[in-house]
């Protein structure tokens, strides 16, 4: 079984590295925030959780993918060809949805939190974190088009 995760595809790999990551830390939340849940039995938290994951990152990349714009395009020209390989964004860019996650999760439990006020700060910090980068991005370009206008 172990042989058999070495071989697969670094994407995959990658992929199941960062599946695994925010699954045990969506467990975490419900376990803090929802604990009720359990008592509904294992399959229904484990179908929630399955569910969570998948709404927390694609909650988490529109600002991802925003970030990745801008250290790719930096200045104008591309910064380093081999960048963007599609194994070191899946793994970057999961490891940094990881990284929010769990601030996102102590901040919630140190001010008391329940699960919805969870899932609000969440979507409030995603949102802020594209408009964010989205206006660097922009002020990024308007700049390089100034410049190579003169």
């Amino acid at each position: 079984m172990i042989k058999e995760i070495f071989e697969i595809e670094p994407i995959q790999k990658n992929t199941l590295i960062v599946f695994l990551g925010l699954f045990s830390l969506i467990f975490l939340q419900i376990f803090l925030f929802n604990p009720e849940l359990f008592d509904k039995g294992v399959l229904i938290s484990l179908l929630f959780t399955l569910g969570m994951t998948v709404s927390w990152t694609i909650l988490s990349l529109p600002s991802m993918i925003m970030f990745f714009l801008m250290i790719e395009f930096k200045n104008g020209e591309k910064r380093n060809k081999g960048l963007l390989i599609l194994e070191n964004v899946i793994l970057t860019c999961g490891l940094f949805i990881i990284g929010w996650i769990l601030m996102l999760t102590y901040i919630a439990y140190e001010l008391n939190f329940d699960f919805k006020d969870l899932i609000r700060l969440g979507i409030a910090v995603s949102f802020t974190r594209f408009i964010l980068w989205s206006i660097i991005y922009l002020i990024r370009n308007f700049r390089r088009k100034k410049l190579s206008k003169e």
